[in-house]
């Protein structure tokens, strides 16, 4: 479902809308310092200082204004008609001034006022002086938002209102029309509804997922002593720790948990649509290319090139044959590797531990496929792309993405239908009730190609010469 017209103006009105109910509050806070100036006195005429000075301002500015710093040293009193300063002494020539500002909004202009000294001889003195108040822009906008407050929120309802009829009428469209990839981890596809001789069709389809590997590497380099290559006992402190290194390959993933079950609900999203709209169409799901991320579950160079006469790590030893098995683990694993240094640099001991850290949220995304894949009518397209082109790429030994026995790419698809083949074990193990045959509804291939729908579909990788592999180069992941 895409993006209305209406969404955008419905944000910038409903956030109108809370600014105007607001702004009494704000207003409160921003007047003081937009209206804050110095009222100014200078004294000219006279010969005796003055000791008692009263500013007096008309009711527009007298019932508004505040007093925020009183000249040093003058004690001072706010009346009705302004304000009054005594305690102190004035000489001629000198000015006082004063921080002063405004409780409520005034139009902007100037304000005449009066300022009345007596001197330390009785006598008075009387001045006329002008306070200017100037344009205060974000009081005037407030204002106007305050007064349209009501018109707003009546227009903010009224689109909402709009907007949700709208969102609830394309739910209910089927649109047709040539079938495209997702190219994002999460697909947003409509379905592709045809109908060719007496068979219906209903075709989906997604691309690049991008699942990795979440593997966990640790390499700790240890300082031996003598004592422990003597004696043969290698326990260690923390202190005794030269260097530790660490890659955590669910940081590079982009298919994480979150992603993982976003995938799942859209899978059941469309199982059920299946069901419900299409009970009796052939359905064909296109997971077009970079389905697994053989690349990115690659060993990382700084754990598989670790500096130890055996090579720690650099096959990540146990049962693991290839990349797809790192991928597609029951079970997040965490490799610990120890390697013990003398003074001289030469590794005397290594050690290797494996510990389980968590549930694979890949298998769950698996297990998903493959309930769908076995419901009748359903067939699942894995097209090949770029990130997982060894499923494809021809007979390359030196490359573990194949497994280290050096398969080829057809052994190494045959690998994979193998797990999925375990998949279907352990859901059956459940209770799940799936046959073997399930897998035949589990296809992988460089293209699709549908001619009663002339439906088309290939990764795009392959109009590209630096990421097309064909089959005499091995992948570069």
């Amino acid at each position: 479902m895409g993006i209305s017209a209406l969404k955008y103006p419905l944000v910038i009105l409903i956030i109108l809308t809370a600014l105007a109910f607001l702004a009494p509050v704000v207003a409160v806070y921003v007047l003081p310092m937009e209206s804050s100036g110095e009222t100014v006195f200078k004294y000219v005429e006279g010969q005796n200082p003055m000791n008692h000075i009263v500013f007096t301002f008309n009711d527009e500015i007298s019932k508004n204004l505040i007093v925020e710093t009183a000249p040093l040293g003058w004690t001072y009193l706010q009346t009705d008609s302004g304000f009054i300063l005594s305690d102190n002494l004035l000489y001629p020539g000198g000015s006082l001034s004063m921080q002063t500002a405004l409780k409520d909004y005034l139009e902007s202009g100037d304000r005449p006022y009066t300022v009345t000294g007596t001197t330390t001889e009785g006598d008075i003195i009387t001045c006329n002086s002008v306070m200017t108040v100037n344009s205060m822009f974000l009081m005037q906008v407030f204002l106007l938002l305050d007064s349209l407050k009501i018109f707003l929120l009546v227009g903010a309802v009224a689109l909402g209102i709009a907007e949700v009829l709208l969102q609830v009428r394309s739910r209910g469209k089927k649109p047709a029309g040539v079938v495209a990839a997702a190219v994002a981890p999460i697909p947003v596809v409509a379905p592709v509804v045809a109908q060719s001789g007496e068979q219906a069709y209903v075709v989906y389809a997604v691309s690049d997922l991008h699942m990795g590997s979440n593997l966990i590497y640790e390499v700790k380099k240890v300082k031996a002593t003598k004592l422990q290559a003597k004696t043969n006992n290698w326990t260690f402190e923390d202190k005794d720790v030269i260097e530790t290194t660490t890659v955590d390959k669910s940081k590079s993933n982009l298919f994480n948990k979150a992603q993982a079950d976003r995938f799942r609900n859209w899978l059941k999203f469309i199982d059920g649509e299946i069901e419900s709209q299409h009970p009796n169409s052939e359905c064909h799901l296109i997971i077009n290319g970079d389905f697994l991320d053989l690349w990115q579950a690659k060993v990382p160079a700084k754990i598989g090139d670790f500096d130890t006469e055996s090579g720690l790590l650099a096959h990540v030893p146990l049962y693991y044959a290839n990349r797809v098995d790192l991928i597609l683990d029951r079970h997040i694993r965490k490799y610990c590797g120890t390697a013990f240094y003398n003074d001289e640099g030469t590794c005397l001991k290594s050690t290797f531990e494996e510990k389980i850290v968590g549930e694979n949220p890949n298998y769950d995304v698996v297990a998903d496929l493959v309930r769908f894949a076995a419901k009748q009518n359903r067939t699942v397209f894995y097209l090949i792309g770029n990130h997982d082109d060894p499923l494809y790429a021809g007979n390359v030994k030196e490359d573990p993405a194949f497994g280290f026995k050096g398969v080829d790419a057809d052994g190494l698809v045959k690998h994979l239908r193998n797990r999925l083949s375990g998949v279907i074990e352990d859901l059956n193990s459940q209770g799940a009730g799936i046959p073997n045959s399930a897998l035949d509804n589990f296809i992988v291939d460089k293209h699709y190609w549908n001619e009663q729908l002339s439906v088309y579909a290939e990764h795009g990788h392959v109009y590209d010469e630096i990421n097309l592999k064909d089959g005499s180069k091995p992948s570069k992941g």
